[in-house]
């Protein structure tokens, strides 16, 4: 596959605190490109500063062969990047058409709004259902599969979805991941940052294993699943 978003040597952190220490990976083209790694390995801080929320402080992004290491987050969501944060972050009290009307907000998004509409509805058929009903009122499922559609509704080239299982029960847990590859083929690159290694590694085409701020694995997923040392660590086998 050809690289989406090449990202090298990049750090990041919060004031002095460092947490991305040289981090360097490749996203595939209409591929999905897994992080795995523990609590604290720095998954989250990796995927704000691939959104433009952290500040530069080292290293280059390029996405389509265009360094975009110095953009504010509003213009990387025009250029096509999109983040589904960790936490859902949905407007509660907004309702659930309000809350994906407001994710096609870049001109690119707004000119296609419908038709993306229709395909969020198709692919989630309860936020159809709900779609009078205020944000806050969904369960935690619900509302991740309203931060999940409303991150489609931006029209994103590269999807950056962060944690999109956390705290969720298994049938919707399940639910989310038999989605992500139905995204891929709809033309979408995805990289996914998640702690369920066992689901992850049977989605992705390629992973890295994120270490204390810093690659310590990397390969395809079918390899990664043989690996004894990702066995021991991370599939308690």
């Amino acid at each position: 596959m050809t690289p989406s978003l090449l990202v090298t040597d990049l750090t990041a952190g919060y004031g002095e605190v460092q947490v991305l220490k040289g981090v360097s990976l490749t996203a595939r083209s209409q591929g999905v490109t897994a992080v795995i790694g523990s609590n604290g390995a720095g998954k989250s801080t990796l995927m704000r500063r691939l959104a433009g929320l952290l500040p530069h402080t080292g290293g280059q992004i390029t996405f389509e062969g265009q360094d975009i290491s110095t953009l504010a987050s509003h213009d990387l969501v025009a250029r096509g990047v999109v983040l589904v944060p960790e936490g859902r972050l949905i407007f509660s009290d907004m309702t659930v058409f309000e809350n994906l009307t407001i994710g096609a907000v870049n001109p690119r998004a707004r000119a296609d709004r419908d038709n993306t509409l229709e395909t969020v509805f198709d692919f989630f058929p309860r936020l159809k259902e709900r779609r009078s009903q205020l944000g806050g009122t969904l369960s935690g499922g619900e509302q991740q599969m309203l931060a999940l559609g409303r991150g489609l509704m931006a029209n994103p080239k590269l999807l950056l979805l962060d944690e999109p299982t956390l705290g969720l029960a298994p049938g919707i847990a399940k639910q989310i991941f038999q989605i992500i590859p139905s995204l891929v083929k709809l033309g979408l690159s995805v990289i996914l940052a998640e702690q369920d290694v066992h689901k992850t590694l049977a989605i992705a085409d390629y992973v890295y294993v994120l270490e204390n701020g810093t690659i310590g694995a990397e390969g395809l997923s079918a390899d990664l699943q043989n690996d004894q040392r990702i066995k021991d660590a991370y599939l308690g086998a």
